[in-house]
């Protein structure tokens, strides 16, 4: 929990910090574009790839597996459902148009 406390502290700091330069004018817009630009094509890929290096373990392989193989049938639950479902919900999508028309008839007139 204390690590967890100290990096919001250093980012709350690094935001603080970075709100003050910009409305002191001491960077520009140049300057933050070439910031974005090491941060998204260098800190952050060091950053995840360094997330995992971590110890191996056979419970964290297990894990591993797990959750793959939850996403993958999360995955084809939804895809199936899509393209299963589809055609009901068209036929569910005329039946409510038609019902609103047969209660508002001004609906018919106007199509």
């Amino acid at each position: 929990m204390e690590i967890i406390v100290n990096q919001i502290l250093i980012m709350a700091i690094l935001i603080v910090v970075g709100y003050g330069l910009c409305k002191s004018h001491f960077i520009d817009d140049q300057v933050t574009k070439g910031i974005s630009n090491i941060l998204l094509r260098f800190v952050i890929p060091v950053t995840i790839m360094e997330s995992f290096n971590q110890a191996f373990s056979v419970e964290k392989l297990k894990q591993i597996l797990f959750v793959s193989f939850l996403s993958v049938v999360f995955t084809t639950s939804v895809l199936n459902s899509t393209q299963l479902f589809s055609p009901i919900r068209a036929l569910l999508a005329y039946q409510l148009l038609r019902q609103q028309m047969v209660q508002q008839p001004f609906l018919l007139q106007i199509s």
